[in-house]
């Protein structure tokens, strides 16, 4: 049974968790307030994972590694490593089930958040502006989640990968302002690095 997103509730208790306080880049924010991208990377991608630690007695793969041999052989994928000198690197199986990427999806002009965004959006900038000077890269409200049915409404904060910031307060201030015009429930904020490019 595949996992729903975290419930908005439940992921402003680990955004208001007090740990999250003070400057600190936005991949381990998201690493910290969100389960479904919590990853064992030492500096974890945003992109998400929920890790189920095993010891090597319970190999949940191997009645799949004869399959795993003969893809590896049917495609190559040995020569093209070795080729390229690829011999040590860290790999993760995924449980399509437990996987989450932040996917954005148009949000109509007459959504409340829409609504909100357009009466705040000059003081949502000048907040922004005073945390980051020119480094973030794209605001508006979306609906995000994995797929158009189960996405929601949120204001999305694009930034540069290892941008460092106090988001716990960056969001407490975005959620402030949306919430003068709509009910906080509704006034969800969603920080998301990345390389912005118009092509």
């Amino acid at each position: 049974m595949a996992y729903a997103f975290p419930s908005p509730r439940k992921r402003r208790r680990l955004q208001d968790w007090e740990e999250n306080e003070g400057d600190i880049d936005i991949e381990q924010y998201l690493h910290r307030t969100d389960p479904f991208r919590s990853i064992g990377f030492a500096n974890p991608d945003p992109m998400a994972l929920q890790v189920t630690t095993i010891t090597t007695e319970e190999d949940p793969t191997y009645h799949l590694h004869h399959e795993i041999y003969n893809t590896l052989d049917r495609h190559d994928l040995i020569t093209l490593l070795n080729y390229y000198s690829l011999s040590r690197f860290q790999i993760k199986v995924i449980d399509v089930d437990h996987f989450y990427i932040p996917t954005l999806f148009p949000i109509h002009s007459t959504a409340e958040l829409a609504i909100a965004f357009q009466y705040r959006k000059d003081e949502i900038i000048r907040v922004l502006d005073e945390t980051f000077g020119t480094k973030w890269q794209l605001l508006s409200p979306f609906n995000i989640g994995n797929d158009a049915r189960s996405a929601r409404p949120a204001l999305f904060v694009g930034v540069p990968p290892s941008t460092n910031a106090n988001w716990h307060w960056l969001q407490g201030q975005l959620t402030y302002q949306l919430a003068s015009h709509i009910s906080p429930v509704f006034a969800d904020v969603e920080f998301l690095p990345g390389k912005l490019s118009l092509q």
